[in-house]
């Protein structure tokens, strides 16, 4: 697998929420407001050609990336959730 450059894909997922290419879902409450999305789904946008395997490391490194930025990754009932 080739090398995925961070900062390119930390450019695609700001895009992809500008666009609003992905189901999201704003959450406002006392300390802030932020918007919370599937890991999953994120993945797919950014990356539509990549089949269920490659998908699996390529989201190890969104996720990180996604940590960096100060995102929270939370998994409920088998889902994460950004």
């Amino acid at each position: 697998m080739k090398e995925i450059d961070e900062k390119a894909v930390w450019n695609k997922v700001v895009e992809t929420i500008k666009n609003g290419e992905i189901p999201m879902r704003v959450i406002r409450s006392y300390y802030g407001s932020w918007i919370e999305c599937r890991l999953s789904v994120l993945g797919y946008a950014l990356w539509p050609q990549s089949d269920h395997d490659g998908l699996k490391g390529r989201n190890r490194i969104l996720a990180r990336v996604l940590r960096e930025h100060g995102s929270f990754i939370r998994k409920s009932c088998g889902v994460r959730r950004c």
